[in-house]
């Protein structure tokens, strides 16, 4: 027996001896839990390519609904700057009890040539033909002296456009009468009757080559009441229509576009009838669905242009979601059946013989080293000094590097800055347990280009070792990156916007004043002259006349100009501002929110006691922005300050030294560089330092002041502020 044991000693003999004892090793007894277990290994493996069936299905329908999203998320966009200008020109005529030419060109004309969708912001008046004589001169005295009205047909009631922008692309639309065009009187009627805005139809309402859609803002005398359809019909005195150009709304919405509407196809269309549609708008990839192909998902989309509803189609590319993903559910269930049959293997295995048990740890060992060469993630082991001990393939395709290229040399040199790579050595100093890190890194390919990876750093102080794995995520990093250029670009133009809004009405406030005191002058000067007596010089006593009366009624019409600056809405109630309190109590803020950084604000002597005119808390809120795109990259920051004021001109000038910071000073240069172009220029602002810049500017000229910035190199950065002096 003993003789017998000896000689099962080799892989060879365990074999043979496996040859002659087969039908014993595979008996029912021995092997039914391994075909049971194969049988639960085999249902798991269905469950699991169900699962991830579902899952590829639910990623790609909330990739489909967010693409979707971003598309009519931009064109909602459009549509409320649409109205909100139709709706703000329409409140004109509630304002005012005559809507002028001028009021008409001021208010529409920066609209039409901001938006090329907007062919057109007409104003159409309600026109009896017992008044038709007064209507047609009244237009002609505001310089449209071609003006008539056309097609020209003997009725009771005229709708004719009276003023329309933009003009020199509008000319023949000017003076027509509404209820003449075939495909828009009836909407027209409909929304005089309803009393609430209307859209129209989309028709080629200036040829085959244009698809329009107008909306209707109908205006009523106050005096009438407008209960019913009938009162409304009796109460209206005009309209505001803005017609719009439909492809265009939708190409213009788009922009230049965004990743996702390339994942996806679309087209807009109207209902006709239930029969037929016409097609308004399509993507760019619509050439892409006349192909023989069926989109995995499609969805079909209402969006309003007020109560018209238009139809928008959704369905997604070939292959969607990548050609991998759709064969994912089956390479899933072709991975659990291959486990489930090495695991029924290794259960066959265990029960029979240590051969076949030697044979599939020899099989799972080159299965596991094939996953570790195919993954495309990085797979590594560090030392504590930064040196690769281990590299998968994967680093040719991330990183550019060959595996062997990597081994013994540090990861320093893949780090595309010092912030990142002082970051990393830091996370593990004085760690004495074992613990995960996962953390996005910029880093340097072979080639020099740069990428984004997100790395999973395990730091195992007891082995010596750090285990990373390491994904690309450079196109979800680049497009969060984006988004954020897109809401600081938001940020600073709203900013403008209101800036812009402030000047406006400080303007026509100024210029009223003066126009007022001029044109009183010269009525003074006129009635001087009328008083004096002229003998048989009837022809100079009429020409004063009429100079007087001219002067009156420029006058009057200054006086209204005045009257409406005067209720301007965003002017600014300035008070008397003690600057330095104010900078202080800034200061006190900014510590509050930054207790990591500290500011020193030096004042000159006789700084203290310099007041100016302006708005405490707006004031306040400027210097904070100033402070903290000052300081961006240094813990502490000292600001020598010089207040001084000026008598003769009414102003005070405050001048702001700040401590040398290089990440300022370029920012400031890029600055002064886009004066002009601030809002295109933040892409390449660095930690909000030119966003913080831009709207500092914003806000001291918003007071009526001055900012001017400018860098010294190594003796620091320089900030000079001009504001009006208190009375």
């Amino acid at each position: 027996m003993a003789k017998k044991e000896n000689e099962i000693v080799s892989y060879e003999a365990i074999l043979k001896d496996i040859a002659r004892k087969k039908k014993g090793v595979f008996s029912i007894s021995r092997t039914l839990p391994a075909y049971l277990i194969l049988l639960f290994m085999l249902f798991l493996s269905f469950f699991i390519y169900y699962n991830f069936e579902q899952k590829v299905k639910s990623d790609n329908t909330a990739a489909f609904e967010k693409a979707i999203s971003s598309v009519m998320t931009r064109f909602e966009v459009g549509y409320n700057n649409h109205l909100q200008i139709a709706t703000s020109i329409r409140g004109l005529y509630d304002n005012l009890v005559q809507v002028v030419r001028d009021y008409l060109l001021l208010y529409a004309s920066v609209p039409t040539k901001t938006y090329k969708s907007i062919l057109g912001i007409m104003s159409v008046q309600k026109v009896p033909r017992y008044r038709l004589t007064e209507f047609i001169y009244y237009v002609q005295g505001q310089g449209y002296y071609d003006y008539s009205i056309h097609p020209f047909v003997e009725k009771n009631v005229y709708y004719p456009v009276e003023f329309i922008v933009p003009e020199d692309v509008n000319k023949h639309l000017r003076g027509l009468d509404i209820s003449s065009v075939e495909r828009l009187k009836n909407w027209f009627q409909l929304a005089i009757e309803r009393g609430e805005p209307t859209a129209t139809n989309v028709f080629p309402f200036r040829g085959n080559d244009t698809l329009s859609l107008f909306l209707i803002f109908p205006v009523y005398d106050r005096s009438f009441a407008i209960n019913s359809a009938k009162e409304r019909r009796e109460a209206f005195k005009s309209a505001v229509l803005m017609e719009i150009d439909v492809p265009t709304f939708f190409k213009q919405s788009l922009g230049a576009g965004v990743p996702s509407d390339t994942s996806i196809i679309f087209y807009c269309y109207q209902k006709d009838n239930d029969l037929q549609e016409t097609r308004l708008f399509s993507s760019a990839n619509i050439s892409l669905l006349n192909s023989d192909f069926k989109p995995i998902l499609s969805q079909i989309r209402e969006f309003n242009f007020l109560d018209k509803k238009l139809y928008i189609f959704f369905a997604t590319i070939p292959n969607f979601g990548g050609s991998f993903q759709k064969y994912l559910p089956l390479v899933a269930l072709g991975v659990s059946i291959l486990l489930s049959l090495v695991f029924f293997g290794l259960i066959i295995s265990i029960t029979t013989s240590r051969a076949r048990a030697i044979d599939l740890a020899e099989r799972m060992t080159r299965s596991q080293r094939r996953i570790l060469e195919s993954t495309k993630d990085i797979i590594a082991v560090l030392g504590f000094d930064g040196s690769w001990k281990t590299m998968n393939p994967a680093s040719i395709s991330v990183l550019g590097y060959e595996p062997v290229e990597l081994i013994g040399k540090k990861i320093d040199i893949l780090f595309a800055n010092a912030k990142d790579l002082n970051d990393f050595y830091s996370s593990f100093n004085n760690q004495n347990s074992e613990f995960t890190r996962k953390v996005d890194y910029l880093m340097k390919t072979k080639s020099g280009e740069e990428r984004w990876i997100n790395w999973s750093f395990t730091f195992s102080p007891q082995d010596s070792l750090i285990y990373a794995i390491g994904r690309d995520i450079t196109l979800e990093k680049m497009a969060e990156i984006e988004e954020r250029i897109k809401a600081k670009q938001t940020i600073l133009a709203e900013q403008i916007s209101r800036e812009a809004s402030e000047f406006k009405s400080y303007f026509m406030t100024k210029f009223s004043h003066q126009l007022r005191n001029a044109l009183t002058t010269i009525s003074g000067y006129h009635q001087i002259l009328a008083e004096k007596k002229y003998e048989n010089d009837d022809e100079m006593r009429t020409y004063l006349d009429l100079a007087i009366n001219e002067t009156q009624e420029l006058l009057s019409s200054s006086t209204d100009l005045f009257d409406v600056a005067g209720f301007g809405t965003g002017s600014k109630i300035l008070g008397t501002v003690n600057v330095y309190n104010v900078m202080n109590e800034a200061l006190v803020i900014f510590q509050k929110k930054n207790s990591d950084k500290k500011i020193l604000l030096k004042f000159d002597e006789g700084s203290q006691s310099v007041t100016v005119a302006s708005e405490r808390d707006e004031l306040r809120k400027a210097f904070e922005t100033l402070y903290n795109a000052l300081i961006n990259g240094l813990q502490t920051l000292e600001l020598q300050v010089q207040i001084a004021e000026s008598r003769a001109e009414a102003i005070v000038e405050i001048q702001i030294l700040a401590s040398a910071n290089e990440l300022v000073s370029k920012m400031i240069v890029l600055h002064n560089e886009n004066l002009n172009n601030l809002i295109e220029a933040v892409r390449y602002d660095v930690d909000d330092i030119l966003l913080n810049l831009a709207l500092f500017g914003s806000m001291i000229r918003m007071l009526n002041g001055q900012v001017k910035f400018d860098t010294l190199g190594e003796d620091g950065n320089f900030v000079s502020i001009i504001l009006p002096k208190s009375q």
